[in-house]
């Protein structure tokens, strides 16, 4: 039996509905990449089940820069909880919006860590607004807390870069590896998250890590952020 004129409309309409539904999660979950030419959206931008975990921390990064720069972090991870709810339907979805979910909560509370009570690594922050107790609570748990520098090579930097705005005569080394995609990530969230210090401040947060730390550069940190 042949559908009837009103059956096959439905039908359209509902392929139409389900059409848009996955457009505007595929638009959801994608990254961009940067070069001369500015903003680049590729095959490589979509975020799947198979590349979720390398790319996570840069699409959660850019996900943030989507809001206002006066949104507090809590506002923008509630902004986003409500996003996937709005937009969870098929599994393959479900499964990054789970994902997500479970990754916005652990930022939640990363994010806001709590200011260290005793003396403080440095006392005057020249380099940008951020106290000097956000900076150290902030680069404490991402650098030392995972073992990637000492509690004394922490201060060199805090002082050197934040405290009398100098390069180092003597770059500081990592105590543990780090993959440099991992370590551009945490200065990248630093710049993007903590500071929100915009496009035009790019090259003088990538010199954080290229001018303080061996192994990288400024220009070489500055090409590569966000990817």
């Amino acid at each position: 039996m042949k559908p009837s004129a009103k059956q096959l409309i439905k039908l359209i309409l509902n392929s139409t509905m389900m059409a848009n539904k996955n457009i505007i999660k595929i638009l959801f979950f994608q990254i961009y990449f940067e070069d001369e030419a500015g903003r680049i959206y590729n095959n490589e931008s979509i975020i799947t089940t198979d590349n979720w975990n390398e790319l996570k921390d840069t699409f959660f990064t850019q996900r943030m820069e989507r809001y206002p720069a006066n949104d507090t972090l809590q506002m923008k991870i509630d902004k986003e909880l409500f996003i996937l709810e709005s937009i969870r339907t098929k599994k393959v979805f479900d499964d990054l919006i789970n994902w997500y979910k479970e990754y916005l909560s652990n930022i939640n509370i990363q994010s806001n860590p709590q200011e260290p009570t005793e003396t403080p690594l440095f006392i005057e922050n020249k380099f940008d607004r951020i106290t000097p107790r956000k900076v150290e609570a902030f680069f404490k748990k991402e650098l030392v807390d995972a073992g990637y520098l000492s509690i004394e090579n922490l201060q060199k930097f805090l002082v050197t870069a934040f405290q009398e705005e100098s390069v180092p005569a003597e770059k500081i080394t990592f105590e543990k590896r780090i993959k440099a995609q991992d370590a551009r990530d945490i200065f990248y969230r630093y710049y993007t998250v903590i500071a929100k210090a915009g496009n035009s401040n790019k090259m003088k947060y990538a010199e954080l890590l290229g001018n303080h730390f061996e192994g990288f550069t400024a220009q070489k940190v500055f090409d590569n952020f966000a990817k």
